[in-house]
């Protein structure tokens, strides 16, 4: 498949294979991104006195 994309695009390749579009690119998407990048912190909670903690 992968292969096939720079060729023929995304639409082409996919209906050749049988796969929906949609596939590829959320697996095409998971690939592409460091795991590390996904990972988030939280939500910065403020207290009244203006200390901050992470909600997680």
């Amino acid at each position: 498949m992968v292969v096939l994309v720079p060729e023929i695009g995304v639409a082409a390749a996919c209906a050749a294979v049988g796969r929906s579009r949609s596939t590829y690119y959320r697996q095409h998407r998971r690939s592409s991104y460091p795991s590390q990048l996904l990972s988030r912190k939280g939500c910065p909670v403020v207290a009244v006195d203006g200390s901050v903690a992470y909600k997680a």
